[in-house]
């Protein structure tokens, strides 16, 4: 029932929306790696519940049970910087599902640091494909749900 502009029309925003799909999961794959490339290496391998739980009377089995089951190491300064800057990238991999971007400063400044980890610390010494902002995809999704609101208008 389109006609030919219309037809050209919706082809043409099918096309943006799987191509910024298609950039998304691959900007959530790039942040995966980069996640995974962040190490976090205990000060030793000894179980501090171990030390803090009673190992006599009548808690010993629950003792037991807990210390085979959770496994708490004293873990170093580097390690603490690490798991920041995993949660902060585990985020941004899970907001963009949800169209929510990382502000444009703070995504600079951690997109540098982490450039410069992958080329320095990741094995594979890859850099990452990762855009320098989400206002492109920011003004496309605009785009996407202003056409949508003139359809519904129309129709």
């Amino acid at each position: 029932s389109l006609n030919e502009a219309q037809h050209r029309q919706a082809s043409e925003m099918l096309a943006l929306a799987e191509q910024r799909q298609t950039d998304i999961e691959h900007w959530q794959q790039e942040l995966a790696r980069a996640i995974t490339s962040y190490h976090i290496t205990p000060v030793s391998s000894h179980n501090l519940l171990l030390d803090w739980l009673p190992n006599e009377g009548r808690l010993a089995g629950i003792s037991t049970w807990a210390s085979q089951q959770f496994h708490v190491q004293k873990a170093n300064n580097q390690d603490h910087e690490h798991m920041m800057m995993r949660q902060q990238l585990q985020t941004i991999q899970h907001t963009m599902d949800l169209e929510q971007w990382p502000k444009a400063r703070l995504w600079t400044s951690l997109r540098s640091r982490l450039q410069l980890h992958m080329l320095h610390d990741d094995v594979s010494h890859q850099a990452l494909t990762l855009p320098e902002d989400f206002s492109p995809i920011q003004a496309d999704i605009e785009l996407l749900q202003q056409t949508a609101r003139t359809w519904l208008k129309e129709y």
